[in-house]
């Protein structure tokens, strides 16, 4: 899978040290990095990265870019999650152009969810951005601090992303690399995460094609009834395709005789 992570954290300095070692990763791998933080915490998080050696020498020689969120985002306001992710592609292409591998982003994102709707607007554009990876050298961990938002509400941000540290959500729904999908499903769907699972799909548009919503199923190690009877109920008319090796979702799927799903072995 992509490497896009969501790390929730209490100590900011616990982040930044993970986040060096991403970049440092990255600079391993020929790719562009940036740092996006506020501009009053940008002094502290550019000298706790400066620790590392190979991280300093980056920023001496130009290399690592730290970033002001007003810059690079909608400052105060919501994020237009198509617009974001457009501008992301764009930055990539230039770190291209420059002769880099790809770019690789850690985002301090907390200040960027502080209302409603912009933690509503900036979900959405997580799992857009996650969508449009599969196919472009982009690499991003997004922090979040606990300690402000509390692990309920990361978890809602953490299911858009293919990897996190947090324990729950249990699943994750991002973005696919499979032939015919871009969009994955995986992980466990059971009534614990239920509530949580309603809120990823309210967030997310199921692309149709020709009548057909196809998932990337894969990763996916169980789904209950309700999951299942949830998912139908969001393709609407759409014949919703699941894409998967293990025989538990065609069982289920039977059992509950929902004609306008069907269960398919990956090509």
């Amino acid at each position: 899978m992509h490497d896009h992570v969501c790390w929730g954290y209490r100590d900011p300095d616990d982040f930044r040290d993970h986040a060096g070692e991403f970049l440092v990763d990255g600079l391993a791998l020929g790719q562009r990095p940036q740092y996006v933080v506020t501009s009053q915490d940008a002094p502290s998080a550019l000298a706790r990265l400066r620790r590392d050696p190979r991280l300093d020498r980056a920023v001496r020689d130009g290399v690592l870019r730290v970033t002001a969120i007003d810059s690079a985002y909608a400052g105060e306001a919501a994020v237009d999650p198509d617009a974001q992710v457009d501008w992301y592609v764009a930055a990539t292409r230039d770190a291209v152009e420059a002769g880099f591998a790809g770019l690789r982003v850690v985002g301090e994102a907390t200040p960027l969810v502080g209302t409603a709707g912009q933690f509503d607007a900036f979900a959405r554009y997580e799992h857009l951005m996650d969508r449009r990876m599969p196919g472009v050298p982009f690499a991003a961990l997004c922090g979040y601090d606990l300690t402000v938002l509390g692990e309920p509400a990361v978890a809602q941000i953490a299911v858009m992303h293919p990897f996190t540290n947090l324990d729950r959500p249990g699943f994750r729904l991002c973005g696919s690399s499979l032939p015919g999908c871009s969009v994955a499903l995986g992980g466990e769907l059971d009534l614990a995460n239920a509530d949580l699972f309603a809120a990823a799909l309210d967030r997310t548009e199921l692309p149709v094609v020709d009548g057909t919503i196809t998932l990337d199923c894969t990763g996916l190690e169980f789904i209950d009834h309700r999951a299942l009877m949830t998912l139908a109920e969001r393709a609407g008319d759409a014949t919703l395709v699941l894409l998967t090796p293990r025989s538990g979702p065609a069982r289920v799927v039977d059992l509950l005789g929902l004609r306008s799903v069907r269960v398919e072995r990956p090509a």
